[in-house]
């Protein structure tokens, strides 16, 4: 995720986490602090009826990434004065917040963001007995199936970007060089050969799905939306909140254990 401000990811392992505990957030405020945030294959098509979304290239590797706002502007056209966000589908990485992904030399290992509102001296433990606690071995295991399905958008990027439809992205769209859209023209007049293989593997779904998506620009020149409906307050139920994440997770893909890299 794209961040904004001096919040620090923090590796997720025993040592450093002794007398520090976390919870969820109340609310969705956290949202404010990113624009960008990664997705995994299987998220591509919910999101690209709520948001818009392009691909990136870091390091060699290309992702999928939502936009949730524009680069040099400083509200979420989808979050509410009150914390809420108004989404069917919230991106897996802010679901799961304030746990993500940190990278670590060439790959990522498990770790979370250092933000008071949910990491402080009173709540769940991240360890229990030397090992992780109940709900952070079902976050890890999650975690294990996202990578998985964000190494498959690694590969679907390098085979458009192969094909020659990728290009940067404009100032209304990204505004930042390292993104990239779907040339529309381009993809049209591949060759019956290209499209087929790029059919075989999904990859050919996927532009379509980001030239979809790009509708949803347009939200980016209308207001935050306004205070919710007042309903009950919130409980800090950590645990619960979590499991119900975590209950229609997807694809299948290795446990991504604490301190242990990413493949």
């Amino acid at each position: 995720m794209t961040l904004t401000d001096g919040l620090r990811q923090r590796p997720l392992v025993e040592k450093d986490c002794a007398g520090v505990y976390w919870r969820s957030p109340l609310s969705h405020a956290f949202v404010a602090r990113f624009s960008t945030v990664q997705l995994s294959i299987s998220e591509l098509a919910a999101t690209s009826l709520e948001l818009p979304w392009v691909f990136q290239r870091l390091q060699g590797k290309w992702s999928a990434v939502a936009l949730l706002r524009p680069v040099k502007a400083k509200q979420c056209p989808w979050l509410s004065t009150d914390g809420e966000l108004a989404l069917d589908r919230i991106p897996f990485l802010l679901r799961m917040y304030p746990f993500c992904l940190m990278p670590d030399a060439s790959s990522q290992v498990l770790a979370y963001w250092d933000d008071p509102e949910s990491i402080s001296s009173a709540g769940q433990p991240f360890f229990e007995n030397g090992q992780l606690s109940g709900p952070l071995t079902k976050v890890a295991q999650a975690f294990g199936r996202y990578v998985s399905g964000v190494q498959t958008v690694h590969q679907m990027g390098a085979e458009l970007h192969a094909a020659g439809v990728l290009r940067v992205g404009d100032d209304a769209s990204s505004g930042a060089p390292e993104l990239f859209n779907v040339d529309e023209t381009a993809l049209q007049e591949l060759s019956g050969e290209t499209l087929k293989a790029l059919m075989a593997t999904g990859t050919l779904g996927s532009a379509h799905a980001q030239l979809l998506s790009q509708h949803h620009l347009t939200k980016f020149h209308r207001r935050t939306p306004k205070v919710m409906p007042a309903v009950a307050p919130a409980e800090p139920q950590a645990e619960r909140n979590f499991l119900d994440a975590l209950a229609d997770d997807f694809m299948s893909g290795e446990d991504l254990r604490p301190g242990v890299l990413a493949p």
